[in-house]
C-alpha cells in the first residue's frame, strides 16, 4: 500500500506542476513526499487576498484515507475559537 501511495503522490505532484491551480500552491517539504506545505489565497469576500499557509501529512493509505491538515495561519471565523481566547466549553 505504501508504494501505491507514493506512486499516487508522485502523480499528483506531476499534475500540479503541469497544471497549476489558481490561488493554490502545494509542494513536498524538501525531499519528503509524505509532508507537503501549501498556500491558499482567498479570492473573494472577507477573505479576499488572505493567504493561508498549512501542512499536509499524507499517509500510506493515501488517497483512500485523507491527509492530516494543519493550518499555520489563523483564519478569522465566527465559528472558530482558540482556547487562549477564553471562549468555548
Amino acid at each position: 500500500a505504501k508504494c501505491m501511495a507514493l506512486a499516487r503522490i508522485a502523480a499528483d505532484l506531476r499534475t500540479l506542476r503541469e497544471h497549476p491551480l489558481a490561488g493554490i500552491a502545494a509542494v513536498p517539504f524538501g525531499d519528503d513526499l509524505w509532508v507537503w506545505h501549501f498556500n491558499i489565497r482567498g479570492a473573494c469576500g472577507e477573505h479576499d487576498g488572505l493567504i493561508v499557509h498549512g501542512v499536509l501529512k499524507l499517509g500510506a493509505r493515501y488517497p483512500s484515507a485523507p491527509p492530516e491538515i494543519r493550518l499555520c495561519t489563523g483564519v478569522p471565523h465566527p465559528n472558530v475559537w482558540r482556547a487562549a481566547d477564553g471562549a468555548g466549553f
